[in-house]
């Protein structure tokens, strides 16, 4: 079983009333995905940082969403159908620039 990793971190300042998005590459058809974990810090008030699975035509499903300092062992299988891929937001809904972190770590199974 030839296992691919897919890790996205980023740091940072976020202006205020802004958001940043990264995303993973796109899941080959028929490919499993595991999501191992994801975590981050949005600062205690006012925004979020968040995973997400799909796509721009399709939507997005969040996965989990996070205020404050956490990680998550998520350890979910997703399942690749050629145009879907994870995301991480980090959204900064304050009035200043803010410092703030999201992470993710996906192995691509088979």
């Amino acid at each position: 079983m030839i296992k691919v990793k897919h890790e996205i971190m980023k740091d940072g300042s976020v202006a205020a009333g802004n958001t940043q998005v990264d995303m993973t590459p796109i899941i080959p058809v028929g490919k499993t995905v595991l999501l191992k974990r994801f975590g981050g810090c949005s600062g205690i008030t006012a925004g979020f940082c968040a995973v997400q699975f799909g796509d721009n035509a399709g939507g997005w499903i969040t996965i989990r969403a996070l205020t404050g300092t956490y990680e998550f062992l998520v350890g979910t299988e997703f399942i690749g159908d050629g145009v879907k891929r994870f995301r991480i937001i980090r959204q900064n809904d304050s009035t200043a620039a803010k410092y703030m972190s999201a992470y993710l770590e996906a192995l691509v199974l088979n």
